[in-house]
């Protein structure tokens, strides 16, 4: 059976964490290229933001690895390396996926 753009879609939300969500939000917001670093700390802000009493959400630095490998596996991100720091944005895959989350999930309230 075939798949449809819409259920691939929906099965990446189902298979990706809160971390990798929080990550992939964080870089809508910053809209410009950033570092691993900056967007672990910039991420675990946003969610303090939202939930002052949360702790930060991406606590490790396994968290934050696994959470972007699994959003570049999934061809979310765009990375370019410079030397040996590599910025992240979001591909034009990252908006659509994000842009269908919005619409279809949040509005049920899920994740």
């Amino acid at each position: 059976m075939a798949h449809t753009r819409e259920d691939i879609l929906d099965i990446l939300v189902t298979r990706l964490t809160d971390e990798s969500m929080l990550l992939l939000g964080t870089l809508m917001k910053i809209k410009e290229p950033i570092a691993k670093e900056e967007l672990w700390r910039a991420a675990n802000q946003v969610k303090k933001s939202t939930d002052p009493k949360k702790e930060n959400v991406i606590n490790s630095r396994y968290t934050l690895d696994t959470s972007i490998a699994r959003l570049e596996g999934a061809g979310l991100l765009n990375v370019k390396a410079y030397g040996r720091i590599r910025t992240y944005t979001v591909s034009e895959l990252g908006y659509e996926f994000y842009q269908h989350y919005k619409n279809t999930y949040r509005s049920e309230g899920i994740k």
